[in-house]
């Protein structure tokens, strides 16, 4: 499948399991991605699910929180 045709379709999911899960892949993941501008810093976070006020009818174990410096346009 092409990019254009991943972007346009939609798919959801609503049946989550509650199980945790091994966080050593997502962190090398993150850690091995070269960011689209090396200009700006980033940095991210796993929370649990009692670090997190969320309003869904969903929750999960874990969330990903990425956070970046805002800079001006060019």
């Amino acid at each position: 499948m092409d990019l254009e045709k991943q972007i346009y379709s939609r798919k959801s999911c609503r049946k989550y399991l509650d199980d945790e899960i091994d966080m050593t892949p997502i962190h090398k993941f993150i850690s091995n991605v070269k960011p689209l501008n090396p200009d700006i810093n980033y940095y991210y976070e796993i929370l649990t699910k009692d670090e997190v006020n969320i309003k869904n009818r969903w929750s999960g174990p874990s969330y990903l929180a990425l956070y970046s410096e805002k800079k001006r346009k060019l």
